[in-house]
């Protein structure tokens, strides 16, 4: 038999015995005893919060002086805490009553600085003007109103910024230059810190922005119907954005827009561009990348170039006549004299000049349209009698010569020239024609012929039986007047006017009793609806009408309003504002957009009344220029009240009014 040789620690000839080998057995808790503990703890939860009563011990009120105690409400308070609201903590519950009756809080509450200060100002209140603590009194209340006034300003100052889309980087120089013209301002930059101001503006801005979209949305809850528009475009750094606005009858029950938000779909990366190009030609289609919309968007502008061009036809032929000239010193390239040949030779021709002329008017009558489809309080009603005004002065331009092409035929018919100018290739034949055709196309573009025809479709378009202005001036004919078309609209809406107990039989009654009120009305039917709206007694008297009514005036006929939206997120999200994100980007439109004049911003009650915790600048705001200035005046002030409770100190204080921190410091 061969021993081994000993492991390192072991002693040679000893061998350890299989139990000293095993570990010692560990001591498991059983799942039964932590149940146990756990419901133990529960139940003493329980018992200590809902069973056990405490109840009110008036030995406190020796031990604290300053402990108050409401019989009738059950509560405890600090008294000098409600006595100095400007400094005490209005969230202890001592300062609000509190009904728990705990010592311990008696005793975290009663060493607390925001104690002490209070009753060292209940204390001097009671002493009088003789008190040493009075003078410092006042001090911190002449610093608090000088802050809270610099508070407004800072407030005024960060909201013209943003009403104004200006940069943030702007707040801190305006913020200088109204503390340099002597306005009462706390610093909010420093030397080491210049991105400073433009964080307190982000701050300032949340409140802004919370206070304006308040109210708007507790207008947007009340209301009883909505209708929400959504509308899609790409921004300057290629981002799909959805802007949203809702439309609501606002207090005086007149159609209202407002801007709600702005939604972000996807971002844009190089390589999800090439995978989506991959797909689209594996399935042999077409992908178009999204960029912006360059250009004018809208008729009214292309009218109004289109006019200045007939109207100053002979300043445009004179300037090219002139940079064609051979006597022109210096001469213009080759490139500037070809292009001045070619618009020359446009302007000169007969047809291309009677063509502008009735393009002109044409785009007169379709601009009108389009200004009317882009109206705000736009109903049904009113688009529809826009459409059938614009297709009949269309109808008209496709049989006879407009004004301005009869100007330009009996000019060139008489002298052969127009303004002075010589036309060419005379031919009248071919503009007839081609004027035909315009018109054709005109009219086959229309809005109300491209829309196909359905039931849901047709039924808005019948609420022109609500329209005084159509009714029979016979009184048999007005009663059975709109009979059938009002059958169709209560078929639609029937089960809306089941949600609000709304029968048929109802309805026709009201029916009635509006034809004899309406009658006499000589205003537009819009406005007739809001004044029943606005009347309560109507309301009720025009139950069933009154929801018809709302849904009419809430329906939205254009999105016009999301493209001027869109023109504010441009003006918005500049070249100082391209890392925007979507929600601060949202925020900056709201405000902008729905935000009031500058001038007449009422300031929110926190901002009057509050100090920097209350106005969401959260802890830690420091309106002096340097960090550690208010903490220095804190440790002074305890340090004062500290030494002026020595009896010994008293009658020093009475010879001297005053201290400085060098003293506080020797002493």
């Amino acid at each position: 038999m061969f021993l081994s040789p000993p492991k390192q620690g072991e002693q040679p000839g000893k061998k350890k015995r299989k139990a000293e080998l095993q570990s010692p057995p560990q001591k498991r808790e059983s799942k039964r005893e932590s149940q146990s503990e756990e419901e133990r703890i529960q139940k003493a939860r329980d018992y200590e919060e809902k069973e056990r009563a405490r109840a009110f011990i008036p030995a406190w009120l020796d031990q604290f002086p300053w402990l108050r105690f409401d019989k009738e409400k059950n509560e405890m308070f600090f008294e000098p805490c409600r006595n100095v609201p400007s400094i005490s903590d209005k969230t202890c519950s001592l300062y609000k009553g509190n009904s728990k009756f705990r010592k311990t809080l008696l005793d975290c509450h009663d060493p607390s600085k925001k104690h002490e200060m209070c009753a060292a100002a209940a204390q001097a209140k009671i002493d009088g003007e003789n008190s040493v603590v009075a003078p410092i009194l006042r001090g911190l209340s002449k610093m608090q109103d000088e802050l809270r006034a610099g508070m407004i300003n800072l407030f005024h100052v960060a909201y013209f910024v943003v009403k104004s889309e200006r940069p943030f980087t702007d707040f801190p120089v305006l913020v200088d230059l109204n503390r340099r013209t002597g306005a009462k301002m706390p610093c909010v930059t420093t030397t080491t810190k210049p991105a400073h101001g433009k964080y307190f503006l982000q701050k300032f801005f949340v409140d802004i922005y919370q206070f304006i979209y308040d109210p708007i949305l507790a207008e947007v809850k009340s209301a009883r119907f909505c209708s929400v528009m959504i509308d899609g475009a790409t921004d300057k750094a290629t981002l799909e954005q959805e802007i949203v606005y809702v439309r609501y009858l606002d207090s005086t029950k007149r159609p209202k827009n407002v801007f709600f938000s702005i939604e972000h779909h996807y971002r844009f990366s190089p390589k999800a561009l090439h995978e989506l190009r991959l797909v689209a030609e594996a399935l042999e289609e077409k992908v178009l990348k999204p960029t912006n919309l360059a250009g004018a968007r809208f008729l009214p502008y292309i009218y109004k170039a289109n006019k200045i061009v007939c109207e100053s036809y002979a300043v445009f032929v004179t300037y090219f006549q002139d940079l064609l000239s051979t006597e022109r010193r210096p001469k213009p390239s080759p490139k500037v004299r070809g292009r001045a040949y070619r618009i020359l030779t446009f302007l000169m021709n007969y047809d291309n000049v009677l063509f502008s002329y009735f393009m002109r008017d044409t785009f007169e009558a379709l601009s009108e349209l389009s200004l009317n489809f882009q109206k705000d309080s736009l109903t049904v009603c009113d688009a529809v009698e826009a459409l059938e005004t614009c297709s009949l002065k269309l109808v008209d331009l496709q049989f006879e010569p407009t004004e301005g092409m009869q100007e330009v035929i009996d000019a060139v018919s008489e002298t052969g020239l127009f303004r002075g100018t010589k036309l060419k290739y005379v031919n009248e034949g071919q503009i007839v024609s081609l004027r035909k055709k315009v018109i054709g196309i005109c009219a086959h573009q229309a809005p109300g012929e491209k829309i196909p025809r359905s039931p849901e479709r047709e039924c808005p378009l019948k609420f022109a039986i609500f329209d005084p202005s159509q009714w029979p001036s016979d009184r048999q004919e007005l009663a059975a007047y709109g009979k059938q078309d009002f059958a169709d609209i209560c078929e639609h809406y029937q089960p809306l006017m089941d949600e609000h107990s709304v029968t048929t039989k109802m309805l026709k009654s009201e029916f009635i009793l509006y034809k004899s009120y309406a009658a006499a009305r000589k205003t537009r039917m819009p406005h007739i609806f809001s004044g029943i709206l606005c009347d309560t007694e109507r309301c009720k008297q025009y139950k069933g009408l009154s929801i018809l009514f709302e849904v009419y005036l809430v329906l939205a006929v254009n999105t016009a309003v999301c493209e001027r939206g869109f023109s504010c997120m441009k003006r918005v999200k500049n070249d100082w504002r391209s890392c925007l994100g979507t929600e601060q980007l949202s925020r900056l439109m709201f405000s902008s957009i729905e935000g009031p004049q500058w001038r007449t911003l009422m300031l929110p009650e926190p901002w009057r009344s509050g100090g920097p915790q209350e106005i969401g600048l959260g802890p830690g705001f420091n309106p002096w220029q340097k960090e550690q200035d208010q903490e220095i005046r804190d440790d002074l002030y305890e340090d004062w009240l500290l030494w002026i409770r020595k009896p010994s100190r008293r009658r020093m204080c009475a010879r001297r009014p005053y201290l400085t921190s060098s003293d506080l410091r020797q002493r």
